[in-house]
């Protein structure tokens, strides 16, 4: 009798020491996550917003297309965006070289279309970049362009 209560005073024992391990490691994961999910909000990365006014007379004409830089958050930043055909194409040109990710939105009439791209490259603070806005059909071919030079 005395030897069982002495087993089932140790398990007991045990059990407090692995419960209260078990609650202080939680707590230190936790931590954890919190400080990098912190430490990622803080961080921010250059993106081309775009503003394209398309009207239509049989086919689409882009109007109007304005564009400029700014800082968001990694945890917002875009990447490639699957094609949409049809749809409203950007691409970002510096150097010859295309220097966004592809940026795509569904086309679904005349109107306003905002579009964010993300950059692969970033250019140095202050050089130019070229701004390609299209509008492809169902079978990708391009039907209406225009441009316009962003500062990066």
């Amino acid at each position: 009798m005395i030897l069982s209560k002495k087993i089932s005073q140790i398990r007991f024992g045990i059990i407090k020491i692995y419960g209260k391990s078990i609650f202080n490691l939680f707590i230190i994961l936790l931590i954890t996550l919190v400080l990098l999910s912190t430490s990622g909000c803080m961080e921010s990365k250059k993106v081309v917003k775009i503003k394209a006014t398309i009207i239509e007379n049989d086919t689409p004409q882009i109007t109007g297309v304005e564009a400029n830089s700014e800082l968001i958050d990694v945890l917002k930043y875009p990447k490639d965006i699957p094609p949409n055909l049809p749809g409203v194409y950007v691409l970002v040109i510096h150097k010859s070289n295309r220097i966004n990710y592809w940026t795509s939105v569904p086309y679904t009439g005349p109107g306003t279309y905002e579009l964010t791209s993300g950059l692969r490259f970033i250019p140095a603070d202050g050089e130019d970049a070229r701004v390609i806005v299209t509008v492809n059909d169902e079978t990708g071919d391009r039907i209406a362009m225009n441009t316009t030079t962003v500062t990066i």
